[in-house]
């Protein structure tokens, strides 16, 4: 019995010395670092700036893991003194400040640009993925409200109306709604309201058949769409130009036959 203790004992310090033995070598691994800004000035925010470096990190086994656990981060406090500059890619700028050493890779610096602060209020366009179920339409969507948009003065200036985040309308067959997540990625804007509700207008596909008013005779014709758009059609007025008949359809309603 004691040999057996004796042998267990044996292998769990041979355990343990390999760990200590492992994590004292020296490692090298590449690391995706958050970079984060504090802007002292007020008025002002960041319109361009990365918001992740890749780095390579090196230093002890045993570094390398408090390294990852401690969720590190580059930090950068900009004055507002300068609105563009760069920043070095160091030690200097880790928090927290662990024993590794910091080598950029992508990019090599932080390029930063500063810009006011502005406020603007834009409709919604919601992104739209996917179809309907066969033998069914998109028609499009509906959005009551707008939101306001804060930030960078130039990113502003050049939007008419902002996404959302995409709806799948895949196999759909009627309208539905949902709140879609005003999308800002990439942008530096915060919005309010943060998400907006969007009606997705979806309809069945049907055939009828009506009358064509001409100047000279009545003409019995199908017409194919949205349901809810060809339903109330009774006749249509239409005209001949040389060979060809020309009649003034609704979107999305197409003719089946024409003479």
């Amino acid at each position: 019995m004691r040999a057996l203790v004796n042998f267990i004992f044996a292998i769990i310090v041979s355990l343990i010395l390999w760990w200590y033995a492992k994590i004292d070598r020296e490692y090298t691994i590449n690391y995706k670092l958050p970079v984060e800004y504090f802007i002292a000035a007020k008025g002002l925010t960041l319109l361009e700036g990365p918001d992740t470096v890749l780095v390579s990190i090196s230093g002890k086994g045993s570094d390398l893991i408090r390294f990852k656990l401690s969720h590190p981060k580059l930090y950068y406090t900009l004055d507002g003194s300068k609105v563009s500059g760069t920043f070095e890619i160091n030690n200097m700028y880790l928090v927290p400040n662990l024993n590794v050493k910091i080598t950029p890779i992508l990019p090599k610096n932080i390029r930063y640009r500063l810009d006011e602060i502005a406020k603007k209020t834009l409709p919604v366009s919601p992104t739209i993925k996917g179809k309907p179920r066969i033998g069914y339409i998109y028609l499009g969507w509906m959005v009551e409200e707008n939101v306001i948009a804060e930030g960078p003065k130039t990113v502003l200036m050049n939007l008419d109306s902002i996404p959302t985040y995409p709806i799948d309308i895949t196999g759909k067959v009627r309208d539905f709604d949902v709140y879609a997540h005003i999308f800002t990625e990439g942008l530096n804007l915060k919005v309010n309201p943060e998400s907006v509700k969007v009606r997705i207008l979806i309809d069945s596909i049907s055939t009828k058949y009506i009358q064509v008013i001409l100047e000279d005779t009545v003409l019995t014709l199908g017409i194919k769409g949205p349901t809810r758009i060809i339903q109330p059609i009774n006749s249509l007025r239409g005209e001949r130009i040389d060979d060809s008949l020309y009649i003034p359809l609704p979107e999305n309603v197409v003719l089946l036959r024409q003479p």
